[in-house]
């Protein structure tokens, strides 16, 4: 998860209590059994944040990538509120229907919020990447409203056959899916384990076809 600071005035002790409320989002989310491989705080800097979000996708290999904070607007010249731009440079693929479904369901409980708040959502590589509000209670809204689509998606996002697992958001899942399953970054005891971006089945299709 990365905490970004994009304001003038800096308060560590709002930012900690902000990570520590949302971790504690995260950890009570239905279906999943996350496992929190790093929480970094960056600066607002646009070069900065792109840096960071590279490294957890390209060499950490991390399956969720979570940033909070830095999508309000700003005024065109400061280097602040830069996230949704540093995202947008990092993504391979976005994901165009998830930030405006959660807008759509924030809207009656924070209709300001979800109007200005610009964050993205896309995957780089086999990491599924999401912009969480400044405003934790949105953040957390977000978060527990986009938990009914996370078990797929990051299933989708690991190569697994959509069709396999699509139902609607508001049919859920019934079954809670351990982090070695839709999550490989980590094994059955939680701890984290780096896996080869091609799957060893995906692997030996493509000798196959080379040998026909």
């Amino acid at each position: 998860m990365l905490l970004a600071t994009t304001s003038i005035l800096h308060y560590p002790e709002l930012d900690e209590a902000s990570s520590s409320f949302l971790l504690e989002v995260l950890r009570g989310l239905p279906g999943l059994r996350l496992v929190i491989h790093e929480e970094l705080q960056v600066s607002g800097h646009q070069y900065v944040v792109e840096e960071a979000m590279r490294r957890q996708c390209d060499e950490e290999e991390v399956d969720w990538l979570l940033t909070v904070g830095g999508t309000w607007p700003a005024p065109g010249p400061l280097s602040q509120q830069v996230v949704p731009a540093a995202t947008r440079s990092v993504l391979e693929r976005s994901l165009p229907g998830l930030l405006p479904w959660l807008r759509s369901e924030a809207w009656a409980q924070e209709p300001t919020g979800a109007v200005l708040e610009a964050g993205e959502a896309g995957i780089r590589g086999r990491t599924l990447i999401l912009n969480l509000p400044g405003d934790r209670q949105l953040a957390a809204f977000y978060l527990q409203t986009a938990a009914r689509v996370l078990v797929p998606l990051l299933q989708m996002v690991q190569g697994c056959d959509p069709t396999e697992m699509l139902t609607s958001p508001d049919q859920g899942t019934d079954r809670t899916v351990n982090a070695a399953d839709a999550l490989p970054g980590a094994d059955d005891h939680g701890r984290s384990i780096h896996r080869p971006s091609l799957r060893e089945a995906d692997f030996e299709e493509f000798l196959k076809r080379r040998r026909s």
